[in-house]
């Protein structure tokens, strides 16, 4: 079992959680994820969920090791775990007052049904929620602010307001005195293979789709998928080009230009099932397996 302080330190699926021992937990992932290895990766969706979002030194995610194993069924159930809004990657935009929040041009709207979604309409140009990386519909998920006002002689307890009452106030509404919990901290979501997707190192996945019906199949789930992202956000979606930054800093790795993809810097590429006892085996990876480099290619765009 997991210490308690390692479940604090590791489990908080956030850039600020990760620590360099998630080195070693991303190869196990990404290796599970090439061999369709359902009952592993349900283990680290449980515990480390955040690994899925973060590239090796290839720029791969676990969608792309996923994707290379030729298994939709598997496939699948991987694009599901994304599609969870527990798994939403988070973007929060913070106003220190109700002014700030009204002069900042974010519109949101409100969904119907019984419990309705409030989703972002529109981002103004050079503003806050530009800055923090809003595009149309991301979703508004959590309200956070101070809850404890102080006055010049007192401490008035106040509470906060709800994703309907940031709606209206965006929309000219006045906000009621006792929901003022300024400085106000908006968290958004969205799915985080939508900016996955949206990279241009999938053309190994082109390459592939001559091998059988189950490749062609899997490029066709991958296709759908990332048109079903682009209309939600209309386009507006773009590739994340910092994620190996992001990575270098938060796991505390250093990557020259010439990435090292050798066996003995990453033995889980080079592992493939021996064909008489299915045991997995370091071995030169042979001219038929899977290389892993990273490859653009148009057909994508």
């Amino acid at each position: 079992r997991l210490k308690k302080m390692e479940w604090d330190n590791v489990s908080v699926p956030s850039p600020q959680a990760r620590r360099r021992e998630d080195e070693k937990r991303l190869q196990d992932l990404h290796f599970c994820c090439r061999v369709a290895n359902l009952r592993e990766v349900k283990t680290f969706a449980i515990h480390f969920p955040h690994l899925f979002s973060v590239p090796d030194r290839a720029g791969n995610t676990a969608l792309h090791y996923a994707a290379m194993s030729r298994e939709p069924d598997f496939l699948a159930f991987v694009i599901n775990f994304f599609r969870d809004p527990q798994n939403f990657q988070k973007l929060h935009v913070s106003y220190n007052n109700e002014e700030l929040l009204r002069q900042d041009g974010l519109q949101l709207q409100e969904g119907r049904g019984e419990f309705p979604t409030v989703t972002v309409a529109c981002v103004a140009p050079e503003s806050l929620a530009e800055t923090a990386g809003l595009v149309f519909g991301d979703e508004l998920l959590l309200v956070a602010g101070e809850r404890t006002q102080r006055d010049a002689t007192q401490e008035i307890r106040v509470n906060l307001p709800t994703m309907s009452d940031i709606v209206n106030v965006l929309r000219g509404a006045p906000l009621d005195q006792k929901k003022r919990a300024f400085p106000l901290t908006l968290t958004f979501g969205r799915p985080a293979h939508a900016s996955i997707l949206a990279q241009d190192n999938w053309g190994l996945v082109d390459e592939m789709v001559g091998m059988d019906k189950n490749m062609r199949k899997i490029r066709r789930m991958l296709l759908r998928e990332r048109q079903t992202l682009a209309k939600a956000t209309k386009g507006q979606l773009r590739p994340r080009n910092e994620a190996n930054v992001e990575r270098q800093a938060t796991m505390g790795e250093t990557h020259g230009p010439h990435r090292d993809l050798s066996p003995e810097r990453c033995p889980w590429i080079s592992k493939i099932p021996c064909q008489t006892c299915q045991s997995f085996q370091t071995a030169p990876a042979p001219p038929s397996c899977l290389c892993l480099r990273r490859r653009s290619t148009a057909r994508w765009h």
